[in-house]
């Protein structure tokens, strides 16, 4: 991946009461990992003119940067 890209991982069990482990091997450059139990907590937006992706935060219907504090 190209610095700035991102992508959408969905892990769904099979069955109940199980430890699922995310294992992330970072060979050269950074991270960026971000979790959530619902599929629609997070919002990736495209710039047009770059390419660069933007992940916001999905909050009771009100869309906020993930950059800085979110109340």
């Amino acid at each position: 991946m190209h610095p700035g890209q991102t992508v959408f991982f969905v892990v769904q069990p099979r069955y109940m009461n199980v430890d699922i482990r995310v294992i992330v091997d970072v060979t050269q450059g950074a991270l960026d990992l971000y979790m959530s139990p619902s599929d629609d907590t997070f919002v990736v937006n495209v710039n047009s003119s770059t390419g660069a992706h933007t992940v916001s935060i999905l909050i009771m219907n009100m869309v906020s940067p993930l950059f800085g504090l979110i109340s």
